[in-house]
């Protein structure tokens, strides 16, 4: 438990930081800084301070699919805590993607997105018999969709609610994610 409490400090250190800071001025120094730990314990934790974002993101999501274990998510439900951790964290989304690394850090989010993509694919009746080829296409689709809905909503100064745009674009997609599986596995 004690192990979790300081991955978490650390995580918690790193937000507070991007909260006050653009991410190309945050430092491991800086984080283990404030955290009071030794970059060792950094590295045992963390490979870098893009796995935080990585960890957390990804963290997100499990709680989702293992609290919805053994009963079909939404795929809105999925994507849910990944847009509502930006929107209530806007200061942190600034200087995330206004910083020289933003390429980067849209890659780990994209993978988080593209992870909760192909879980629910996965859980789409009929999935198992759609080749490795096929579903790579139907959640690489879908996930670029909703990483453009999430990039306009950066690029146009974060104005609004994107988690409106993407629940509904779940619910507006899903049947079509679903005959995409149905054809994939002809």
């Amino acid at each position: 438990m004690k192990q979790q409490n300081t991955k978490n400090n650390i995580a918690e250190v790193f937000f507070v930081l991007l909260n006050e800071r653009y991410f190309d001025k945050i430092t491991v120094r800086d984080i283990v800084e404030e955290c009071g730990v030794t970059r060792n314990t950094f590295y045992y934790y963390f490979e870098d301070v893009y796995d935080i974002i990585d960890d957390s993101l990804n963290r997100e999501i499990r709680k989702v699919i293992l609290a919805g274990r053994g009963k079909r998510i939404s795929l809105e439900h999925l994507l849910e805590p990944i847009v509502k951790f930006f929107t209530e964290n806007k200061r942190v989304a600034v200087h995330l993607f206004k910083s020289s690394k933003k390429d980067e850090i849209c890659s780990y989010i994209e993978k988080a997105i593209r992870s909760a993509i192909d879980h629910y694919v996965g859980d789409i009746p009929g999935s198992d018999r759609v080749s490795d080829f096929d579903r790579a296409i139907i959640v690489d689709f879908y996930s670029f969709a909703v990483m453009g809905l999430f990039n306009q909503w950066i690029t146009t100064g974060m104005k609004g609610n994107p988690t409106e745009k993407v629940l509904r674009a779940g619910v507006l997609f899903e049947n079509s994610m679903k005959k995409a599986v149905e054809k994939g596995s002809l």
